[in-house]
């Protein structure tokens, strides 16, 4: 079919295409790609295999493949919203990223998953490691670990910018790429150092026995 390819994926026996004008499969030696009926388009700019399926975001809810048997998750099936730009694969489940917030499998049926994100426009994820997911929004790059956001990445970080581009996180031996709208920025959390200065303090103001006093020169008071 005519149209832009958005995800390449490896399969067992099997090369498959993804894009604008759906999913196809590309068999070595075949020299054609046979296109899989009654799958949802456009695809988005994510797949990823899980439990032996293929699953795709699309503008359709998330699509699955396993054999050329389809399964479509939209919003009866728990999706918070049919628009999803990304999913991926953390501590075994599939999670989604929608226009409207992430969501994660849960037996046949998506549940919602609310961790405290700054935004709920989701267009990247990546699983930094076994306990952090990372989760692209415009509000830049949270880390989700413990089922919440324990950190958000933003410009304030160091990143370029604060929007992530769809599908542009990119999770490698410890290091978090992040493919912004103004350039790429690298995150390695081995290189974070915990700020051991305490903050300044000034004091403004003070009360005794409920009074306020602004007065922040030296000041006696008496023992009782």
């Amino acid at each position: 079919r005519e149209g832009g390819v958005y995800v390449i994926l490896v399969g067992d026996d099997a090369l498959w295409l993804a894009g604008i004008g759906g999913v196809c499969r590309h068999v070595p030696g075949s020299g054609r790609c046979e296109v899989i009926e009654g799958f949802p388009s456009p695809v988005s700019y994510c797949g990823v295999q899980h439990e032996g399926r293929l699953c795709f975001a699309t503008e359709a809810g998330v699509g699955c493949l396993r054999g050329d048997e389809v399964q479509i998750y939209g919003r009866a099936e728990g999706l918070p919203s049919e628009t999803v730009y990304t999913v991926a694969v953390h501590q075994g489940r599939l999670v989604a990223g929608t226009n409207r917030g992430l969501a994660r499998l849960e037996g046949d049926r998506f549940a919602v998953w609310d961790v405290g994100l700054p935004h709920k426009f989701v267009g990247a994820l990546a699983e930094l490691d076994r306990d952090t997911l990372a989760v692209g929004t415009t509000h830049g790059v949270s880390l989700v670990s413990a089922g919440r956001v324990q950190r958000t990445l933003d410009k304030r970080s160091g990143l370029l910018g604060n929007e992530t581009n769809f599908d542009s996180l990119l999770a490698a031996e410890g290091e978090l790429w992040i493919g912004t709208t103004t350039g790429l920025s690298r995150y390695r959390s081995d290189r974070e150092r915990a700020n051991q200065t305490p903050p300044p303090v000034v004091l403004v103001s003070w009360a005794v026995d409920g009074i306020i006093h602004q007065d922040t020169t030296a000041s006696r008071l008496p023992p009782d």
